[in-house]
């Protein structure tokens, strides 16, 4: 910048011309900069956006196995009625009496009712 001396001169004159020039010189350089600044920053966001997808992309991908992993309610629902009845089936079935025993116990009481019946009449 010119200097003013005491008596109003000035040492360093420049023309308006050049301080137009010189000041959008000085512009051209600060947006460059904040260009260049936010090429930057736009590609360290773009980045971080990618790693955030990939790890949005696994998250996704375990949930993905899990529903098709693991049984929905509905389904277990089922399996419970069914191995309710299963159970029911098996306690009524361990409470009945064998055909074996059956057998057994019809023969034992026909040879009682027979041995019975003689000694009746054998008095």
């Amino acid at each position: 910048m010119p200097e003013i001396n005491k008596d109003n001169t000035t040492k360093n004159l420049i023309s308006l011309k050049d301080y137009v020039d010189f000041r959008v010189e000085e512009v051209k350089v600060l947006l460059c900069e904040k260009l260049g600044a936010l090429e930057k920053a736009t590609s360290l966001a773009k980045e971080n956006m990618e790693i955030r997808l990939t790890g949005m992309n696994e998250w996704r991908g375990q949930s993905k196995d899990r529903e098709e992993t693991f049984a929905r309610k509905e389904q277990l629902i089922s399996l419970q009625i069914t191995v309710r009845d299963l159970e029911l089936w098996k306690a009524n079935l361990s409470g009945r009496a064998s055909q074996t025993s059956v057998l057994v116990v019809s023969a034992i009481s026909i040879v009682s009712l027979v041995v019975g019946i003689i000694s009746l009449f054998a008095k």
